[in-house]
C-alpha cells in the first residue's frame, strides 16, 4: 500500500482490516548486533510516524524477535507504539524454525515441535487483545514535513576518497595498494585505478586547499588499518604455513588468526564474519563472545590457549576456499576492498563531513547526544548534532543501504523538530530523489557536500 504524496511505500508485515485503511498493522523485526538493533528501532519509528501522519486511526504494533539489548528503549517504544511484543527465541525454537524452512509442502512438524510455538502465539494473541480493547492511538509522533533541498544532492565520494588518501599517506599501506593494483605506475608517475581515481578526484574538488589538512587527519585516524595493510603479506604467509604445518600455528597464533580473518572477508559478503569465525572455533556467537573475539583481533587480548587446536583446521579451510573461489588471481585487490569498505571507511572518528561543518561554522557547539521528544532527558534516542544558534546540523554518507538510512534519519528529524527551530543535513554519497523526499518529510533541509562552503549563508 502506498498512499499518495508519501515518499516511501507502507508495507506492514501483517494487516488487520482493509489493506488500504487497516485497523491494526504489525511491524515485525528481528534483532542482530547492538548497533543494528538501534537502527531498526529508528526505521520502525519512521513507519510509525508515517501511519500517524496519513492514517492516524490505525493502531501500530511492533513485534520484535531476538534477544533484548536496548536498555532504556522499552519505555520509549511502549509510549510510542500502541503495543510492543518481545519474542525470545530459545535454541529449541530456532531449531524448529530451521526444520520448518526445510519442509516440503506435504510434510508437517510433530506435535512436540508445534507446542514450542505456543508461548509465541500466546504473546501475539495477548497483544492483539490489548490493542483491540484499547483507546485510539496514544502517541502523536508525526512526520513534520517542511524540509527542502537547499542545494542539490549531487553524487559525491568524499568519505571514500579521504579514506583512500589517508591510507596512502602511510608508506607500508601504499606499497600494498601498489601490489594490489589500486595504484598503478604510468609515464607521469603513480596513478589511481578506477573506481578509486573517481573517489580521489571528488575529494580534491570538494576540499580544494583544505585537502592536505583533511588527509593528515584521516591518516592519523586510519593508522591501525594502514598498519594491517602493511603487514598483510605476513598475515597471509603465516596462515598458509599454518595450513601446511600445524606446529607453525602455535608460534604466532595472533598473526595466523588475522590472516584467516582478512582472507575470509575477501571472499565473503558478510562484514568480517566474526560470528562465523566464533562458531568455527566452537564458541557461541553472542554479544559477549563476539566482543571477546574483537579484542583478540585488535591485539588487546592474548590469544586464548583453548582455541589453538582449531587454528590448523580453519587455516586449511580458508586456504582451500581461496583456491576454489575464482578470485585467487585478484585476491589482494579483493582483500583491500574488504578492509577499506568494512573497516577504514566505517571508522567512527573518520569524519570529514563533521570536520567541514565545524570549519565552515566555527562558532557552533558540538553535542554528541542531543535529546529528542522521545526521551527529553537525553538518556536514549539521541542524535549527534552541531548547533549554531537556533539551527542544528547533522551529516551522513550513504551509498548502499541509503533507503534504510533515509528512514532512520527521517525518524530522527521527526524526533528533533519539536525541539529545534531548523534542521540542516549535509549529505555525501548517492542519494536518490525518493530518499530526499523522505528526509524532507522528517523536517530536514538537505545540502550537498559540494556546497559545504555555502553553509554560513544558508543559516540566515
Amino acid at each position: 500500500m502506498r498512499p499518495r504524496h508519501h515518499a516511501a511505500p507502507l508495507r506492514p508485515d501483517v494487516v488487520v482490516g482493509s489493506p488500504m485503511r487497516p485497523e491494526v498493522v504489525y511491524l515485525v523485526t528481528h534483532g542482530g548486533a547492538q548497533n543494528a538493533r538501534q537502527m531498526k528501532v529508528w526505521r520502525d519509528l519512521y513507519e510509525l510516524a508515517s501511519y500517524r501522519t496519513i492514517l492516524p486511526s490505525t493502531r501500530v504494533v511492533r513485534v520484535y524477535f531476538g534477544a533484548k539489548g536496548l536498555d532504556g528503549w522499552d519505555a520509549v517504544l511502549d509510549r510510542a507504539f500502541d503495543a510492543t511484543v518481545h519474542v525470545s527465541l530459545p535454541s529449541s525454537l530456532v531449531s524448529c524454525m530451521e526444520k520448518l524452512a526445510d519442509l516440503s509442502q506435504d510434510e508437517v512438524i510433530s506435535e512436540t515441535e508445534s507446542r514450542k510455538w505456543k508461548p509465541v502465539v500466546d504473546d501475539l494473541s495477548a497483544a492483539f487483545e490489548r490493542v483491540r480493547d484499547s483507546n485510539p492511538p496514544r502517541a502523536r509522533f508525526f512526520l513534520p514535513g517542511g524540509g527542502q533541498s537547499l542545494a542539490p544532492a549531487a553524487p559525491s565520494m568524499l568519505r571514500r576518497g579521504i579514506a583512500l588518501l589517508g591510507l596512502a599517506r602511510h608508506s607500508g599501506a601504499r606499497q600494498f595498494m601498489k601490489q594490489a593494483g589500486i595504484i598503478a605506475p604510468s609515464i607521469v608517475g603513480d596513478v589511481w585505478t578506477e573506481p578509486y581515481r573517481w573517489w580521489v578526484s571528488d575529494a580534491r574538488a570538494i576540499l580544494g586547499e583544505d585537502l592536505g589538512v583533511m588527509i593528515a587527519r584521516a591518516a592519523d585516524v586510519l593508522s591501525d588499518d594502514a598498519a594491517h595493510l602493511a603487514h598483510m603479506p605476513e598475515y597471509l604467509d603465516a596462515m598458509h604455513r599454518c595450513a601446511e604445518d600445524p606446529a607453525v600455528c602455535k608460534q604466532n597464533p595472533y598473526t595466523v588468526f588475522l590472516g584467516i580473518r582478512y582472507a575470509r572477508k575477501a571472499f565473503s559478503l558478510h562484514s568480517f564474519s566474526n560470528a562465523r569465525i566464533a562458531r568455527s572455533l566452537g564458541k557461541k556467537a553472542g554479544t559477549s563472545e563476539l566482543y571477546a573475539l574483537s579484542r583478540v583481533f585488535s591485539g588487546k587480548r592474548a590469544f586464548p590457549e583453548e582455541l589453538l587446536d582449531s587454528l590448523p583446521y580453519m587455516a586449511r579451510q580458508t586456504v582451500e576456499a581461496i583456491s576454489t573461489s575464482g578470485r585467487k588471481s585478484r585476491f589482494q585487490a579483493t582483500l583491500f576492498r574488504a578492509l577499506l569498505r568494512d573497516s577504514a571507511i566505517k571508522r567512527r572518528h573518520l569524519d570529514p563531513l563533521g570536520w567541514l561543518v565545524q570549519k565552515a561554522l566555527p562558532g557552533g557547539v558540538f553535542k554528541g547526544r542531543h535529546p529528542s521528544v522521545l526521551d527529553p532527558t537525553g538518556r536514549i534516542a539521541t542524535t549527534r548534532l552541531y548547533v549554531v544558534g537556533s539551527t542544528a546540523l547533522h551529516w551522513r554518507t550513504a551509498h548502499m543501504g541509503r533507503r534504510d538510512k533515509a528512514k532512520e534519519l527521517a525518524a530522527r528529524g521527526a524526533s528533533l523538530k519539536p525541539l529545534v527551530n531548523r534542521l540542516i543535513l549535509l549529505l555525501d554519497g548517492e542519494w536518490g530523489e525518493s530518499e530526499l523526499r523522505m528526509l524532507h518529510e522528517g523536517g530536514w533541509n538537505t545540502v550537498s557536500v559540494w556546497q559545504w562552503r555555502m553553509l554560513p549563508d544558508l543559516l540566515f
